[in-house]
């Protein structure tokens, strides 16, 4: 008898779209006729960075949503659906005009405290009551807000996944000689940078 020949993508019996429900890697060969060495670096005087665009201290921002990912890849462990966002805040004059806040997350898995869930909260401050019960309902209204404006209650955390060290909300972190709020904290032999994240939306309609 003859034998089925192998798949062309190298995994007979399964989809191509992976041998255990996991993507093949799709990786571009470098053309290695342009190999670069590593540019030299001073390592006496290493900049380790965070010194950009100066993070706005917690309050009510209006914001302008830059990109939203809502793919099956952006799913929670427990497997709900979750929308990551950037959003820059629009706040004129002031040092963190433009400043981009990324990778605010957004499930459907619902409060344990209330009758509502994340992404639904989010959606209801661009004006969208629902109802929403897919997941496709979900990411449709979620896409339609990239390029929106709303209102959003920004606050600064930090999360070290390795320790399990946390800083959660900014008056929660440590204050310089001078009475300003430090964004960088010292964690054992490491420096923990504060990330801003969008914890309540307004309608900006």
């Amino acid at each position: 008898m003859r034998r089925k020949p192998p798949s062309v993508h190298g995994w007979r019996g399964f989809s191509p779209r992976s041998r255990e429900g996991v993507a093949p890697p799709n990786r571009e060969r470098h053309n290695m006729s342009n190999v670069r060495p590593p540019d030299p670096i001073d390592w006496n005087s290493y900049d380790d960075g965070g010194s950009g665009k100066e993070l706005p201290p917690k309050g009510d921002y209006q914001m302008v949503i830059e990109k939203v990912s809502i793919t099956d890849d952006d799913r929670t462990r427990e497997g709900y659906l979750c929308a990551v966002v950037d959003a820059k805040i629009v706040d004129p004059g002031k040092p963190w005009d433009g400043f981009l806040t990324r990778f605010n997350r957004f499930s459907t898995k619902k409060w344990s405290t209330r009758n509502a869930n994340p992404l639904a909260d989010y959606l209801r401050g661009f004006g969208a009551k629902g109802p929403f019960v897919t997941d496709d309902d979900y990411r449709q209204a979620a896409m339609a807000t990239v390029k929106q404006a709303c209102r959003a209650l920004c606050d600064w955390e930090i999360y070290d996944s390795a320790s399990g060290f946390a800083i959660r909300g900014y008056d929660e972190f440590p204050t310089s000689a001078d009475g300003k709020k430090l964004s960088v904290v010292q964690h054992g032999d490491q420096k923990l940078y504060a990330n801003v994240r969008m914890r309540f939306i307004r309608s900006g309609r």
